[in-house]
């Protein structure tokens, strides 16, 4: 079994490790062209219905020098990867692009892709944030995604390729969310970069096989015994971690994560598609249900009992607020999260990461300062 287990482990981490490789094999093994799918939500039941392969572009190791050309230096770190890595071809193999509008820096990233990509369809999709009067403005949206997908390739989309779609996506999430729950109880055989590597290997396979190799995962490791864990289990929250020597780091000071809020992560698949409704409407409602994200907005900021819930379900001792630098809706919540985590007595660690930033030095002192606080 540990054997199995093993050769699981490595093939989703080999797949986050190597994305432009990985997302040529799914190309090749599917038969289908790719999409590329900006952060933070977009209704990849829509494109997967359409015939394609929606892929997660959340930037990755660059210098960025090149996005100077579109973005100011204030710009989130990870728009300014995408953009660099659009101008050096990393995003070529794409037959399309949908880009959010979910911050400011998001809704230039729309028109700068177009200028770029003069003959690559770039489709703007934007949620609305009035979720509670917005469901039919997003339906309009999805229809008007599902039109210009159906330009790209001659797919008519049809209710029942949704309904398939909308069944390979549940089986997704149905195994994400499971072995987010199992993880925690193998905290060595799933350190924090493992963690993070498998979780991140979803955005670029098709999400059927993915799901199948993730639900073999669940099976194979709950087959083992429990792991014993001394050290300080954490909740993260935030955008997103992807900072290998940030995960390591957190390994080395005996910091496990038992659960996350980040929007690369649990964000993507802790909310169901309900089973009413017609396709359209019950991919949507899906959206509009989130909750818990800086960037979808809320009436009642209740973001601090939502993280502390999480922490109460998981166990968890410590929660750590990976902040994207420059993300302003992130930015905007965290004095009442730190307000609500204070009250409540839990310890928290405040880390402002970049997306292309690996030289860690201060923030590794901060680390280890925060595991001798207990």
């Amino acid at each position: 079994m540990y054997d199995k287990l093993n050769d699981l482990i490595r093939e989703l981490c080999s797949v986050a490790s190597d994305p432009k490789g990985a997302v040529k094999k799914a190309m090749n093994n599917s038969g289908k062209q790719a999409i590329g799918c900006f952060p933070v939500y977009i209704p990849e039941e829509i494109i997967y219905a359409a015939g394609f392969l929606p892929i997660g572009l959340w930037g990755g190791k660059t210098d960025m020098k090149k996005a100077d050309q579109y973005l100011q230096n204030f710009c989130c770190s990870v728009m300014r990867a995408n953009m660099d890595l659009a101008i050096r071809g990393t995003y070529d193999l794409l037959a399309g692009i949908v880009a959010t509008g979910y911050c400011d820096t998001l809704k230039c990233m729309i028109l700068n892709f177009r200028a770029f990509y003069k003959d690559k369809p770039v489709i703007g999709f934007v949620c609305p944030q009035n979720r509670d009067e917005g469901l039919q403005y997003l339906i309009r949206e999805m229809e008007y995604l599902a039109t210009e997908l159906e330009h790209i390739n001659g797919w008519h989309i049809s209710d029942s390729d949704v309904e398939r779609s909308i069944a390979v996506y549940e089986a997704y999430r149905t195994a994400a969310r499971e072995f987010v729950d199992t993880a925690r109880d193998y905290p060595k055989t799933f350190s924090p970069l493992v963690r993070h590597q498998i979780l991140k290997a979803a955005f670029f396979m098709d999400k059927a096989v993915y799901a199948q190799k993730l639900s073999e995962l669940n099976q194979t490791v709950k087959t083992l015994p429990k792991e014993q864990f001394n050290g300080i289990r954490a909740v993260v929250t935030g955008i997103m971690m992807d900072s290998p020597a940030l995960l390591n780091a957190l390994n080395s000071y005996g910091i496990t994560i038992v659960a996350d809020d980040l929007a690369q992560e649990s964000r993507q698949f802790r909310t169901s598609v309900k089973p009413q409704g017609a396709p359209l409407e019950r991919v949507a409602r899906r959206i509009l249900d989130i909750e818990g994200c800086s960037l979808l907005y809320e009436k009642e900021k209740n973001k601090a009992e939502f993280i502390l819930q999480t922490v109460r379900e998981s166990g968890a001792e410590a929660v750590i607020v990976c902040m994207t630098k420059f993300c302003d809706p992130e930015e905007f919540d965290y004095p009442l999260l730190q307000e609500g985590l204070d009250q409540a007595g839990v310890k928290s660690l405040y880390i402002e990461v970049e997306n292309h930033v690996e030289a860690l030095g201060q923030m590794n002192t901060r680390i280890q300062s925060f595991s001798e606080m207990f």
